[in-house]
């Protein structure tokens, strides 16, 4: 029996992710199949009972879902629980583990497909959402120095203090302006213009 797995949030069908996931599992030769389904925050319970119910395998979670998913989860991963922010689920029996693969993810990409060296990079960050706080956290861990680049400083402030309070009040990571771009080694967009 084929298990199903999906990506979940609202819009997503422009979602790359199933033709990926898609040609993933062909290759590995596990009879998983991917889709997107568009999940409301008002229709998230009921979706997730389902999902509890052995209707999914695993999930990946998107905007606007993912701090919402986490009151639904048994159990969280280390940097779920601090970002207070899931983007994968995955499913055993009928538990639910909450991830959050998001800044990890990003610097991996980085370093491996962009070649770039983090460690000792001056890295700015564009937002203050669940993505620029994952982020940011990769980053500093990963050896750069951050900074934080939002219209409402007060928020940027809010993911400077996450990422102190996570790793430390030394933490390299401060808020600024856009000034701070030009000089920046590394610039990663997290506001909702890269969707565009």
């Amino acid at each position: 029996m084929t298990t199903r797995a999906a990506v979940i949030g609202s819009p997503v069908s422009h979602s790359l992710s199933p033709a990926i996931h898609s040609v993933s599992f062909a290759a590995l030769g596990v009879d998983w199949s991917y889709e997107a389904v568009d999940v409301t925050p008002g229709s998230l319970a009921s979706f997730m009972g389902s999902v509890r119910d052995g209707g999914f395998g695993g999930l990946s979670v998107t905007m606007p879902l993912k701090n919402a998913v986490v009151a639904h989860m048994d159990s969280l991963d280390d940097d779920a629980r601090t970002l207070d922010a899931v983007n994968c689920v995955s499913v055993v029996g009928r538990t639910l583990r909450g991830h959050n693969t998001d800044g990890d993810g990003c610097c991996d990409a980085l370093e491996s497909v962009a070649g770039v060296r983090l460690a000792g990079a001056r890295a700015v960050v564009l937002g203050a959402g669940g993505t620029a706080r994952s982020v940011s956290l990769a980053l500093v861990r990963r050896g750069a120095t951050v900074v934080i680049v939002n219209r409402t400083a007060a928020n940027a402030d809010a993911v400077v203090d996450l990422v102190r309070s996570a790793l430390g009040e030394s933490a390299p990571v401060s808020t600024g302006s856009t000034t701070d771009i030009n000089a920046a080694t590394v610039l990663v967009n997290t506001t909702s213009v890269g969707m565009n």
